[in-house]
C-alpha cells in the first residue's frame, strides 16, 4: 500500500507516452492489448452496460474536465499556483525529492536536448518532434548532449537510462497540489 510507511513506495517504471502512429514505427513488432467492448449478440446485456458506463458516463466526464478550462478536474482541490494555467498538460519528473515540470511549448524552443540539473544528477530531456513525444535521459557523464534519440542513444554512441519518474500529460493545478515546491520549466 503506498500510504504505507513499512513497505515502501511503489516501484516506478521507464515509460514514453506517444500517439500510435509513432508507436507502430517505433516498435514494428509490438503488440496493444485492447479491451474491446463485449459483441451485443454473445453478452447482450454485457455490452449494453459497457456502452452506457463508457460513452453515457465516462466520456461526457472526461471531455468536460479537458474542455472546460477554468473548472477544475477535482472541485475539492482549490487552484492556488499560477505559474502555469490551471489545466496546462505537463511533463513532470523527479530525482529524490527534486520535482520539476516541463511544458511541451517550453521544450520544443529548443534545438536538441535540454541539458538540466536535477536532484544533483545530469538529465537530458528532449521533445521529439518527429514521434511527439517527450523522454528524459540520466547523463552520468555530465558532458552536455546535443542529440538523442527516444530510446536514448546518442550521437556519440552512448546509450542514456531512462528517467524512470517521468510522467506525462498531467494537468498542472492537480501536480502542484501535490508538490508544491515544483520548478516549472528550469533550465
Amino acid at each position: 500500500m503506498e500510504r504505507n510507511p513499512d513497505k515502501g513506495r511503489m516501484k516506478e517504471w521507464p515509460t514514453i507516452r506517444m500517439p500510435f502512429a509513432s508507436y507502430r514505427t517505433l516498435y514494428p513488432q509490438g503488440k496493444v492489448f485492447v479491451n474491446e467492448i463485449p459483441a451485443i449478440r454473445e453478452h447482450p446485456l454485457l455490452a449494453l452496460w459497457d456502452r452506457m458506463v463508457r460513452h453515457g458516463m465516462m466520456h461526457p466526464a472526461v471531455s468536460w474536465q479537458h474542455d472546460s478550462p477554468d473548472t477544475p478536474t477535482f472541485p475539492t482541490i482549490q487552484y492556488k499556483d499560477q505559474r502555469l494555467p490551471m489545466k496546462q498538460m505537463i511533463y513532470a519528473l523527479n530525482v529524490g525529492d527534486d520535482y520539476v515540470v516541463y511544458t511541451k511549448a517550453f521544450l520544443s524552443q529548443f534545438e536538441g536536448p535540454l541539458n538540466v540539473e536535477i536532484g544533483n544528477r545530469m538529465v537530458e530531456i528532449d521533445y521529439n518532434t518527429e514521434f511527439d513525444a517527450v523522454t528524459a535521459f540520466f547523463n552520468d557523464t555530465r558532458n552536455p548532449v546535443r542529440q538523442v534519440d527516444v530510446f536514448g542513444r546518442t550521437a556519440s554512441g552512448l546509450n542514456l537510462e531512462r528517467v524512470n519518474t517521468l510522467k506525462s500529460n498531467l494537468f498542472w493545478f492537480i501536480f502542484a497540489e501535490f508538490y508544491p515546491h515544483t520548478d516549472v520549466n528550469r533550465v
